[in-house]
C-alpha cells in the first residue's frame, strides 16, 4: 500500500506514526519539519534506536547461525553487553520468525535477510536521527504531538486480528474511534475492511 498512501498525504509539517511496526511509510516519505514514530512493543522501538546509533551492521544471518535453539535462546534473552547484541538479537528474532512476529522460528530462506538494511543503512539512520521515538501507549502519543499541523498515519492491530499476526495489546474499536474523533489535524487509518467497520467510521472519507 506504501506507494498509494504516498500518493494522498497531505501537506503537513508534523508527522506522527503511532504504531509503527515495520515502517514502511515512514521509511518511504519525505521528512517532515517534525517526525515522530512510536510502537508499544519495546524490541522493535530498541532496533530503531541501536540502527540510529549503530556505526555498521558487524554481523550476517546465515548457515553457521539459525537455528530453532539460538532463536529460543535469544527469545529469552534480557541483558545486553551493547548496543550490537541486542540488535543482533531483535533482527534474529524478526528476521527468522513467521510474519516477523518474532514469536516463533521460522527459517528465512534468504541467502542474506540484511541484504537491504545493510545497503540502505545510511537512509534508515537519516531518517532516525530526525525523528522522535517513543515507547508508549499511542493515545499518550496523540496528546502530545496533536496540532492543526500534524498528520497521523495509523496503522493498528485491526478489530479482528488474524491468528499468527502476534498482536498481544489489543486496541479497542471503541478507543481508536474516540481518539480519532478530537484530532486536531489530519490522519489516515489502515484497517479492516467490512459492512460493519465501514458503518462505524461512515463520517469520514473511506477508500
Amino acid at each position: 500500500l506504501t506507494p498509494f498512501l504516498l500518493s494522498i498525504l497531505p501537506k503537513h509539517s508534523t508527522y506522527v506514526e503511532a504504531f509503527v511496526g515495520g515502517g514502511s511509510l515512514f521509511f518511504a516519505k519525505p521528512l517532515a519539519e517534525r517526525n515522530v514514530i512510536n510502537d508499544l512493543d519495546k524490541d522493535i522501538i530498541s532496533m530503531y534506536e541501536d540502527i540510529r546509533d549503530i556505526s555498521s551492521i558487524p554481523f550476517s544471518f546465515d548457515e553457521t547461525n539459525m537455528s530453532k535453539e539460538i532463536f529460543n535462546n535469544l527469545l529469552l534473552t534480557t541483558q545486553f553487553n551493547s548496543i550490537e547484541e541486542r540488535l543482533f538479537r531483535n533482527l534474529y528474532l524478526t528476521k527468522n520468525s513467521f510474519s516477523g512476529s518474532r514469536k516463533c522460528y521460522g527459517e528465512n530462506n534468504r541467502k542474506e535477510p540484511l541484504t537491504y538494511l545493510k545497503r540502505n543503512l545510511p537512509h534508515f539512520q537519516h531518517k532516525l536521527k530526525h525523528s522522535n521515538i517513543h515507547n508508549a501507549d499511542y493515545q499518550e502519543i496523540v496528546k502530545e504531538y496533536d496540532s492543526p499541523n500534524t498528520l497521523f498515519y495509523f496503522d493498528p492491530p485491526y478489530s479482528k486480528n488474524k491468528k499468527g499476526w502476534g498482536y498481544e495489546n489489543e486496541v479497542s474499536l471503541e478507543s481508536l474511534k474516540d481518539t480519532l474523533s478530537k484530532i486536531k489535524g489530519e490522519f489516515i487509518l489502515s484497517y479492516d475492511y467490512s459492512p460493519e467497520i465501514v458503518n462505524e467510521f461512515k463520517e469520514y472519507t473511506i477508500i
